[in-house]
């Protein structure tokens, strides 16, 4: 999410905006953490499972063509559906993020995932298996956009970029994960139609796993003060983040909120008084088409959008085709 003046501007009081950009500084500034390191490992887990749920349909469909004498035609469908499908899951999770909130689905798309993985594992025909495929996309497209934003939103100015980094380089770490776990089944001279099941299934164990982790993270500092205008809320998250209350110094030498004075502090935890109150004051409303349209961001969501594009058509394709392209 990227926080504007006029966000800040919603609250009524000097005081309130001066608190609201104190704690954004100190987030900013802040060094990095434990739980920056617990952020991005939480939200790294979800690209490590979506890759790997994404991937391994390539591996499991050069077992399952001779078993079930799969056409082109469905070999085709079976290795597209979940991608289609989280196009579609990242327009629903990412828009019900930006509305209720990044903890509000956060955790909640890998349920969807793993109920996918579950079902795909026991799919009796072609069929349902596209149609537990295209459920599992759903869920993985979900977390594309909710994990990077939370983990950009947490983020200090300095390790931002390194902590985004390290939560797509897992998506590596489940594209290799997959072929491994095919080649120990077969050595493991386990029946060929059980295998592609055990494959498909295992989906389901890191997104199961991960998803206690997900729901303790409380919502992120930049979304609680700029749609919510909680400051309270906001500056415990921060304290949160920096392991740190009212400018102390803490074990690991990281001083969180820097940029708050003692009476700064205190507006900043106390100006709400109850959650009531703030929500209560009325926000001007403006469409998301206001800041797609913004000449800034448009270029910037066609440049980045372009290139990922263009990366996608190549990445995917050629990495879930692999398997079959080398079996041939």
């Amino acid at each position: 999410m990227i926080l504007e003046e006029g966000n800040l501007n919603d609250f009524s009081e000097e005081d309130d905006r001066s608190s609201a950009k104190s704690l954004l500084a100190a987030l900013d500034d802040s060094g990095l953490s434990r739980f920056h390191l617990k952020a991005m490992i939480t939200s790294g887990m979800g690209f490590f499972t979506d890759a790997y749920d994404l991937f391994i349909i390539g591996v499991a469909l050069a077992i399952l063509t001779p078993l079930w004498h799969l056409n082109a035609l469905e070999i085709s469908l079976l290795g597209s559906t979940s991608l289609i499908a989280a196009a579609l899951g990242s327009i629903i999770f990412g828009r019900l993020a930006d509305h209720f909130g990044r903890k509000f689905v956060y955790g909640y798309e890998l349920i969807v995932l793993a109920v996918g993985a579950i079902a795909s594992a026991l799919a009796p025909n072609v069929i349902l298996l596209l149609i537990f495929r295209f459920i599992l996309g759903l869920g993985i497209g979900g977390d594309y956009p909710v994990s990077a934003t939370l983990m950009s939103e947490y983020s200090n100015r300095r390790d931002r970029g390194k902590l985004i980094t390290m939560v797509f380089s897992m998506q590596g770490l489940g594209l290799i994960l997959g072929p491994l776990v095919a080649i120990v089944l077969l050595l493991a001279g386990i029946n060929h139609d059980l295998t592609w099941r055990i494959m498909l299934g295992l989906g389901a164990v890191p997104a199961l796993a991960t998803f206690y982790l997900r729901r303790q993270i409380a919502e992120t500092p930049r979304f609680t003060l700029a749609m919510k205008g909680k400051l309270e809320d906001a500056a415990r998250a921060v304290n949160m983040v920096t392991k740190e209350q009212n400018g102390r110094r803490s074990d690991n030498g990281v001083v969180a909120l820097p940029a708050l004075s003692q009476s700064q502090n205190k507006a900043a935890l106390a100006a709400v008084s109850s959650d009531a109150t703030m929500q209560s004051k009325k926000k001007p409303g403006k469409s998301w088409l206001y800041l797609l349209l913004t000449r800034r961001y448009l270029l910037w969501l066609i440049g980045t959008s372009g290139a990922w594009f263009l990366l996608d058509i190549a990445y995917y394709g050629t990495t879930i085709s692999s398997p079959i392209v080398l079996k041939a």
